[in-house]
């Protein structure tokens, strides 16, 4: 499954790292690219594995903001 979220507090570029390097850790994640132009993560993962709840959580325990989910 894939999903996509819109997020702020992306404001260097080293955010990538950070937000690949701790999303991609997370049993059940495929892939993780972080779009820095843009401000758009997008996660490959197995549902059967992982919930869903937890990629966004995730994220904003690392201080990112979910804007809105786009897919």
């Amino acid at each position: 499954m894939r999903k996509i979220y819109k997020v702020g507090g992306l404001f260097e570029k080293r955010h990538e790292d950070d937000i690949e390097e701790n999303i991609s850790q997370i049993d059940g994640v495929g892939n993780v690219d972080v779009d820095f132009a843009n401000k758009i993560v997008i996660v490959d993962f197995d549902e059967r594995v992982i919930d869903v709840d937890l990629l966004a959580s995730t994220l904003t325990s690392l201080g990112y903001g979910i804007r809105h989910e786009i897919k």
